[in-house]
Protein backbone atom coordinates (compact mmCIF):
# COMPACT_ATOMS: atom_id res chain seq x y z
CA UNK A 1 0.00 0.00 0.00
CA UNK A 2 1.69 3.49 -1.11
CA UNK A 3 2.53 6.04 1.76
CA UNK A 4 1.09 9.34 -0.27
CA UNK A 5 3.35 12.30 0.47
CA UNK A 6 3.06 14.16 -2.69
CA UNK A 7 -0.50 15.91 -3.54
CA UNK A 8 -0.92 18.09 -6.72
CA UNK A 9 -4.20 20.45 -7.80
CA UNK A 10 -4.54 22.20 -10.35
CA UNK A 11 -5.09 25.72 -9.80
CA UNK A 12 -8.74 25.28 -11.83
CA UNK A 13 -9.35 22.36 -9.06
CA UNK A 14 -10.41 20.26 -12.39
CA UNK A 15 -8.62 17.23 -10.39
CA UNK A 16 -5.98 16.12 -7.96
CA UNK A 17 -2.81 13.83 -7.84
CA UNK A 18 -1.69 12.00 -5.01
CA UNK A 19 2.03 10.36 -5.53
CA UNK A 20 3.14 7.41 -3.04
CA UNK A 21 6.11 5.11 -3.57
CA UNK A 22 5.27 1.36 -3.47
CA UNK A 23 8.06 -1.20 -3.84
CA UNK A 24 6.56 -4.33 -6.45
CA UNK A 25 8.94 -6.78 -7.34
CA UNK A 26 10.22 -7.31 -10.06
CA UNK A 27 9.91 -3.75 -11.04
CA UNK A 28 11.29 -1.90 -8.55
CA UNK A 29 10.06 1.09 -6.80
CA UNK A 30 7.01 2.81 -8.36
CA UNK A 31 5.49 5.87 -8.10
CA UNK A 32 1.69 5.27 -7.47
CA UNK A 33 -0.47 8.07 -8.73
CA UNK A 34 -4.13 8.63 -7.68
CA UNK A 35 -5.69 10.83 -9.40
CA UNK A 36 -9.26 12.37 -8.77
CA UNK A 37 -11.55 14.68 -10.64
CA UNK A 38 -13.42 17.00 -8.62
CA UNK A 39 -16.57 16.77 -10.25
CA UNK A 40 -16.58 12.84 -10.27
CA UNK A 41 -16.46 12.86 -13.69
CA UNK A 42 -14.51 10.09 -15.51
CA UNK A 43 -11.14 11.15 -15.98
CA UNK A 44 -10.39 10.54 -19.99
CA UNK A 45 -7.22 8.56 -21.34
CA UNK A 46 -6.01 12.14 -22.64
CA UNK A 47 -6.01 13.58 -18.85
CA UNK A 48 -4.29 10.54 -17.46
CA UNK A 49 -1.49 10.47 -20.33
CA UNK A 50 -1.59 14.40 -20.07
CA UNK A 51 -1.27 14.50 -15.68
CA UNK A 52 1.75 11.44 -16.15
CA UNK A 53 3.92 13.25 -18.57
CA UNK A 54 3.25 16.48 -16.49
CA UNK A 55 4.70 15.04 -13.43
CA UNK A 56 7.18 12.73 -14.88
CA UNK A 57 8.16 13.61 -18.51
CA UNK A 58 7.40 12.85 -21.57
CA UNK A 59 8.73 9.33 -21.79
CA UNK A 60 7.31 8.50 -19.27
CA UNK A 61 5.12 5.11 -18.84
CA UNK A 62 2.56 3.50 -16.04
CA UNK A 63 0.01 0.88 -16.41
CA UNK A 64 -3.63 0.97 -14.97
CA UNK A 65 -4.61 -2.38 -13.51
CA UNK A 66 -8.12 -4.05 -13.82
CA UNK A 67 -8.73 -6.44 -11.21
CA UNK A 68 -10.37 -9.51 -10.97
CA UNK A 69 -14.36 -8.93 -9.56
CA UNK A 70 -13.72 -10.12 -6.20
CA UNK A 71 -11.10 -7.91 -5.56
CA UNK A 72 -12.26 -4.99 -6.84
CA UNK A 73 -12.74 -1.87 -4.97
CA UNK A 74 -15.10 0.74 -6.62
CA UNK A 75 -16.11 2.85 -4.05
CA UNK A 76 -15.08 6.60 -5.82
CA UNK A 77 -14.37 8.06 -9.12
CA UNK A 78 -9.95 7.63 -8.67
CA UNK A 79 -8.11 6.22 -10.99
CA UNK A 80 -4.77 4.54 -9.66
CA UNK A 81 -1.37 4.67 -12.28
CA UNK A 82 1.68 3.11 -11.26
CA UNK A 83 4.86 4.50 -13.21
CA UNK A 84 7.31 2.15 -14.10
CA UNK A 85 11.40 3.02 -14.76
CA UNK A 86 11.24 4.39 -18.68
CA UNK A 87 13.98 1.72 -19.57
CA UNK A 88 12.09 -1.33 -18.78
CA UNK A 89 11.17 -3.36 -22.08
CA UNK A 90 7.68 -3.34 -22.43
CA UNK A 91 5.58 -4.62 -25.72
CA UNK A 92 5.72 -1.76 -28.52
CA UNK A 93 2.56 0.07 -29.00
CA UNK A 94 3.54 1.30 -32.15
Amino acid sequence: MSNFDHAYARSDNEYSVMIGLEYWPPYGVLAHLFIRQFSNQEVSWANKQHILHSLFGPKSQAFEVFPPTDELVDLATVYHLWVIDPSLELPSFA
